[in-house]
Formats: structure tokens, sequence, C-alpha cells
């Protein structure tokens, strides 16, 4: 049965509105290594097509699990798939499509996953994440193997209010063309995201901001952030976890590689990020174009990247003293060169730390010897000088412990050469 309006209610209360075919079922959904576990489904909806009804396509209001697999939904007046008030509710293998508000749109919802699926051209985004105040509502939610794309505002969006907050993990994703940023988290959004490629999006492949309460907690590290039209990362407000931005490839962005507050804002924000082990190259144009631009001072913690021909500088900074063990070259206007260490130019310094006095601890200007730039393949020639020539600032010692590579492919989180980089043709 296709484009049927209706209303269910079970002992839970759910609602569901604007089904195709409702189906109970005794089996959970195939796992797989990445994704979560969720709770065993009561409801299963498979392989229907929900389309063109004046409000949302499918509507899933309290706690008794439902899971939605197969389908497409698509041309509903609302959100294709809208998910209140303690919904648990698994999406997976669906297509959703040109709806007039968001593709899923969450709010309350207890727990949520997406896997396997594709959301685009949606009128108000992709995935929109939203919990109204009050400590009692926590949404977790989780992002694997999906696209997300060509959606009209943010692919992802996380929005919590007040004291309540959001975890979401996004893994394994392709999230491009986006008209806004690839992903915005904001206030307390417990955030994590790895191994994804978040590409040519509108304004920033991710953003953070905080209102002035709670600013994001940010783990994002080993993604490939590429060609979108603002920065790479933008942290407007933001403190990192335990794997902080770290082993990023951060390439051919219109503004910066990765940028940190808004000079000369007096808005009040949070700032406390460790930018670790990121291969930042090519980023920037007459806007704006320093590989890190850290506006915010001390706060900001640079360690181990390699900052290559980005527009105007490698690393601008208000605080020159948080940076060591980085490898620059070609940025700005500065030549090619140097071998020689100890007899590096003081212009040539100047242009690749806009400014600051010096290289900092470990610091070096020279070629990094990528194996493939000009086809996005950063990783390192067998005699590149970033290898070893790293800080090991993981306490791993043994694997490490004669130094580990700068850039994305050193540390624990580091892409391996037996993986095919991800900055290449879609």
């Amino acid at each position: 049965m296709q484009n049927a309006s209706l209303s269910i209610t079970v002992l839970s209360m759910a609602v569901l509105v604007g089904l195709g075919t409702l189906v109970a079922s005794a089996g959970p959904a195939r796992a797989t290594s990445l994704v979560p576990a969720m709770a065993r489904p009561a409801i299963v909806m498979e392989d229907n097509a929900v389309f063109q009804n004046n409000r949302s396509g499918i509507r899933v209001r309290g706690s008794l699990p439902v899971a939605i697999r197969g389908g497409k939904v698509y041309q509903n007046g609302r959100a294709g798939i809208n998910l209140q008030d303690q919904a648990e509710t698994t999406v997976s293998r669906c297509e959703i499509f040109a709806n007039h508000n968001a593709g899923i749109n969450l709010r309350n919802a207890t727990r949520f996953l997406l896997a396997n699926s594709s959301i685009h051209q949606n009128g108000t985004g992709g995935l929109r994440i939203r919990t109204a105040a009050g400590r009692a509502n926590h949404t977790r939610a989780d992002v694997i193997d999906s696209r997300i794309f060509r959606n009209h505002q943010d692919g992802i969006l996380s929005w919590p209010a007040g004291d309540s907050r959001v975890q979401l993990t996004v893994r394994g994703d392709r999230i491009f063309r986006n008209r806004k940023a690839g992903i915005r988290v904001e206030n307390r959004t417990f955030f994590q995201a790895a191994d994804n490629r978040i590409r040519a999006n509108g304004t920033a492949g991710i953003s953070s901001w905080s209102d002035g309460t709670s600013p994001p907690l940010l783990d994002i590290y080993r993604n490939t952030i590429a060609f979108n039209r603002g920065s790479g990362i933008n942290v407007d407000s933001g403190i990192t976890g335990k794997d902080a931005i770290s082993n990023n490839w951060i390439h051919n962005n219109l503004r910066a590689g990765i940028a940190c507050g808004i000079l000369g804002s007096s808005r009040r924000r949070r700032i406390n990020v460790r930018i670790l082990n990121n291969t930042i190259v090519g980023n920037g144009s007459e806007v704006e174009g320093a590989g890190i631009r850290a506006d915010v001072g001390s706060a900001v913690e640079i360690v181990n990247n390699i900052i290559a021909y980005n527009f105007t500088s490698g690393i601008l900074t208000t605080d020159c003293d948080d940076y060591s063990h980085n490898l620059l070259f070609a940025n700005g206007e500065a030549p090619n060169c140097c071998t020689d260490q100890g007899r590096i130019p003081f212009w040539v310094e100047k242009i690749q730390y806009a400014s600051c006095p010096g290289r900092g601890s470990g610091g070096l200007i020279t070629d990094p010897m990528f194996v493939d730039p000009d086809r996005y393949n950063f990783f390192l020639q067998p005699d590149s000088p970033a290898r070893g020539a790293g800080k090991d600032i993981y306490g791993a010692g043994g694997l490490f412990s004669a130094g580990i590579d700068m850039g994305a492919t050193g540390g624990p989180h580091g892409f391996r050469e037996d993986r095919t980089p991800q900055g290449g043709t879609r």
C-alpha cells in the first residue's frame, strides 16, 4: 500500500503517521561491526514507499522501538521522518529525499541510528536533532555508512537547548554539497566524527558553535575534509576530548583549513582545542587563507601537523607559544625552501608563521615530500623529513618510541598506507 495516511497507537503510545505498511517482526536488524547495538524492534516497516502526505511521511512518538528498513520517503509536506518524545528508531537502507522540511527531524527523541541510507535534497536540511531544555532530555544519535548530500541547509545539525544534550557519532559517511555546513554542532553536543568524507559543502565542512553556555565537546579524527566553501573545520566555540582534532586530511577549502574563533568578535565563547597530526594543504583564497588560524590565543595547541601550500600563511595565531613540531612549507609567498634548517631566512619564517618570531620546538620548514599531491595523495615518501620527526604526545612508547610521523599518518589514529587516500574523486 503506497501513499497511505495511517495513525496507529500501540501500548507504549508510539504513534506513526503517513505509513505505507506496518509489519510486526520478532527479528532484529542485521548488525555490522560499525553499527551500535539497538533495542530489539517491536515494530518494523520494510520496503515501503511513503510520499506526498500533507504533513510528515512517518511520525514516531513514544518509547516502543521501531525499525524502518529499505524504503523511500519523499515529497512529504513536512519532514520525511519525524521522531519525537522518547522515540527509539533505527533507519537503515532507506532513501529520504525532496521533503519540504528536514529529511529526518528528531525532537526530544531518546535513541536514533541511521545506517546505509541516503538523505538528499530536503528543504531544511538532511538530519536535524533538537532537544528542549531540561537535563532529562538526552538524545543519542549514530550516523553510520550513509550519504547526506544536496540538502538546502546543513547536512547534519545538532541543536540542544539549555542543559539538555546530544551525543552524536558520525562515522564512515559521505557528506557533500549541502547548501550550508556539512555538519554543524551547537551547545551541549558530545560529537565524534571519524572516517568520513566531507566535501564541497556551502560553508564549513564541520562547524562548532555555542550560544555562550556550554560549548560542544569535539573528537574529530581521520576524516577527509575538502573543497568546502568555508573553512574545513570552524570552531567558534568548542572543547576537544581525548581524540582531539587529529589525523585529518584537510585540503582545498576556500577559507582556512582549521579556524578557531572569530577575529574581533566580542561575543562570549569558549575554545580549548588540541590540533594534532593533521595534514593541511592548499586551503584559502583571496578571502582568507591560513592553514590554521587561531584568534583565541593560548586555548589552541598545535602540534605535529604538516601545513603546506596554503594561500596566506601556515599558522596565524594570536599566541606564538602554543605550537611545536610542525612542518610548514610554501605557504603564502614563501619560496620552496629549505634544505638547511639552520639557515632559513627570517622573512621566510615570518611568512610561514604570520609574524610569529620562531618555528617553535621541533619545527621544520621544508618540503614534506608527499607521494602525489596533485592527486591528493598526501602519504609521505620513504625519505620524507616528516617521518619520525613528530613529538610523542600520546605516551605510547614502544611502537612510537623512536618518534612518530608528522601529519595525518602519525599517532594511534593515523592513516595507514595500505588504505587508499580519501581525497580524490568521488
